[in-house]
């Protein structure tokens, strides 16, 4: 009788037995011969292990073989599901196929084989399944490729893209603003899918076709009128384009007020004010005295009101603001409560601005003596500025928008004011005036011209420096070592033309710096170029030189849409990689300013920098201090920082030690 023990021993041997078959078990050479070269093969024995399925699923893809390629592929899904980027075969070994994409992507392969096969439904599915698993560009196109076959085999494409503008507020068009920049935003959606977006001719980053894209973008203006487009296509090439109006208006309100004599005193404290306020894109509101008064964009406002004071005040505050945001500041002086009168009543207070205050000149009392005598006006109008004299010493200033305020004033009435090429038309003898002006890198000259009714011309000119602050330079950037990409079956000097195409790119975004030196390196930028026959697909890798950690991942693909047939790379190709890349690159670690919102005296800071920022952890900022004046004075770098967490409207980020003191509302910017 057979004993327990010796039926365990007897089991344990037959297992090994069979364990032992498997091993030496031969699967059938199903290799095919095509052209000359051998299709359906592997570098290794095939033993049946799912990496073997799926190196020979992707030998018979090469050959075209699409049936014997799907058999393989769900072969290899079947054993093991998910695509990977890196995935080991057995113990501490990588799977490693030689001319193939380190990778493991089952589900990628098998959508393309069976899309090859017009199964588009299946292909699609497998393909969303290898994206959801890991981002991939060769993924996307076929995607894309899907999608656009079953669009036109169900005749599903009815309408073009809808574009919906979130920002700025569409209520009132066309848009003002008073900045030399506007962002748009908004979202395109189809009934099909939206492919790609542009706004200004500009690409908006979109990988895969999506039902809705949101977007974001920054546009440039000039002054006066800019016409922003939005074009919008779906996958079929439907397209839908939006005319945005949006003005640029940079001059501020003209406050033209009549003079406050001793019987415009009601009471020791209430007087009657008199006057107009004018401006292009119309006045929205006026405060006096702390009383707000609405209006609805008028180009001209007469003002006739009671105002009340304190009996300590010497004078009436009034501010004009028009419909784009610009603000015009003045205070008109009150008649001497003991009978003196003061007969230029205008002042000019500059007090936030931090600009020397000034009192019109007695030049209207000698004016109209001279028009008495000549009976005729022959002298020009008066133009005083807050913060400039006229001269030829330029100043240096490292604030972009330059804040330029004063009075225009003629006895017979002062027409027009000309700043550059931008104009406003008014009529006032005392006009107080502010304008905002955009500067350029290096000397600007801003002529201001006034023209009285008589056609006589008055002209200032400043000139001034704009020095770009050291924190926004390129030198304050991320610094990137650009390493050789493994390359195989590319030509030689391919890799040193895309590293070349690379680096000028680089240098005309002015996102992040390239150098030689990698003790200098921030990052490091490594890569892989997977070449085949009939596509070219560029893996690149952004490391922090100091953690080690990967930032950023990115890649981009070319592929013919016939299959077997040869993809020609040219110089032209590794320029669009090239670009994609870098584009990619800084889409990933964005440049962007932020607020700090919170420290707690130590070494953490909270800034207003969040999620929809596209910040990521490990990222580095720099916090800095604008000066009030910023007046032959740079910003302050108070510290560097490294972004430790990122939430939805807010992120942390740890100082370094040596950093100054960091207060809420310093500026931060990324590198």
């Amino acid at each position: 009788m057979i004993t327990d023990r010796r039926l365990c021993i007897i089991s344990f041997l037959i297992l090994i037995f069979i364990w032992f078959l498997a091993g030496c078990q031969r699967f059938p050479d199903q290799s095919i011969v095509k052209n000359g070269k051998q299709y359906g093969v592997t570098h290794v024995n095939f033993k049946g292990e799912w990496w073997h399925y799926y190196e020979r699923g992707l030998s018979f893809a090469d050959g075209c073989f699409w049936k014997k390629a799907e058999a393989d592929f769900r072969d290899a899904v079947r054993m093991r599901q998910k695509d990977e980027k890196r995935v080991r075969t057995f113990g501490r070994h990588w799977l490693e196929i030689p001319n193939q994409e380190p990778g493991y992507f089952p589900h990628r392969e098998l959508g393309i084989v069976l899309y090859r096969q017009e199964k588009l439904s299946e292909a699609l599915k497998e393909l969303n399944i290898s994206l959801k698993n890991i981002e991939s560009s060769r993924a996307q196109l076929y995607i894309d490729r899907c999608r656009k076959a079953l669009i036109k085999q169900e005749d599903a494409d009815r309408n073009p893209p809808e574009i919906s503008i979130i920002s700025p507020n569409l209520t009132e068009s066309p848009v003002f603003t008073n900045k030399s920049y506007i962002v748009i935003q908004g979202i395109v959606s189809d009934d099909t899918f939206v492919r790609n977006i542009t706004v200004n001719s500009m690409d908006v980053r979109i990988d895969v076709s999506q039902k809705e894209i949101p977007f974001r973008m920054k546009i440039p203006l000039v002054p006066g009128k800019n016409n922003i487009s939005i074009t919008a296509r779906d996958l079929i090439g439907k397209q839908t384009i939006l005319i945005l109006p949006v003005i640029a208006d940079r001059i501020g309100p003209v406050i033209s007020m009549e003079k406050i004599l001793e019987n415009d005193l009601i009471s020791d404290t209430e007087v009657i004010i008199r006057g107009n306020i004018f401006d292009n894109s119309g006045v929205s509101e006026i405060i006096i005295n702390n009383k707000k008064f609405r209006y609805r964009n008028r180009s001209e406002i007469s003002v006739e009101k009671n105002i009340k004071f304190r009996l300590e005040e010497d004078d009436i505050s009034i501010t004009a603001i028009d419909s784009a945001g610009n603000t015009t500041f003045m205070k008109m002086a009150l008649p001497d409560r003991y009978g003196k009168t003061y007969y230029n009543n205008l002042l000019t207070d500059n007090s936030n601005t931090g600009f020397t205050d000034i009192v019109i000149s007695q030049r209207a009392k000698r004016k109209k003596s001279a028009f008495l005598a000549s009976g005729k006006d022959i002298t020009p109008p008066q133009i005083e500025l807050d913060q400039f004299q006229n001269g030829q010493v330029p100043i240096i200033t490292y604030i972009s928008d330059l804040l330029i305020q004063g009075t225009v004033s003629d006895e017979s009435e002062v027409r027009s004011l000309w700043f550059n090429r931008e104009k406003i038309y008014f009529r006032g003898k005392n006009n107080k005036f502010s304008y905002v002006q955009g500067l350029k890198k290096g000397r600007n000259l801003i002529t201001i011209r006034g023209f009285d009714a008589f056609g006589n011309e008055a002209k200032k000119e400043v000139r001034i420096i704009y020095k770009i602050p050291v924190v926004l330079k390129e030198k304050s950037r991320l610094r990137i070592k650009i390493n050789d990409f493994d390359e195989k079956s590319l030509k030689a000097g391919w890799n040193q033309s895309f590293k070349h195409q690379f680096d000028t790119a680089m240098f005309k975004r002015k996102r992040f710096i390239s150098i030689l030196n990698n003790m200098d390196a921030d990052c490091n930028l490594n890569g892989y170029i997977d070449r085949k026959y009939n596509y070219i697909e560029i893996f690149a890798y952004l490391y922090d030189s100091e953690t080690k950690e990967r930032l950023a991942a990115v890649n981009a693909h070319r592929e013919g849409e016939t299959p077997g047939e040869k993809l020609i790379i040219s110089r032209d190709t590794i320029k669009e990689l090239a670009e994609e890349i870098e584009l990619k690159l800084a889409h990933e670690i964005p440049l962007t300013e932020g607020i700090v919102t919170e420290t707690d005296g130590k070494n953490m800071i909270t800034t207003d920098l969040g999620e929809e920022t596209l910040i990521k952890k490990g990222m580095k900022l720099i916090v800095y201090e604008k000066n009030a004046k910023a007046v032959n004075h740079d910003f302050e770098q108070l510290g560097q920082g490294r972004i430790n967490t990122v939430m939805k409207g807010k992120s942390f980020a740890i100082i370094q030690e040596n950093s100054k003191q960091i207060l809420q509302g310093h500026e931060v910017i990324t590198r």
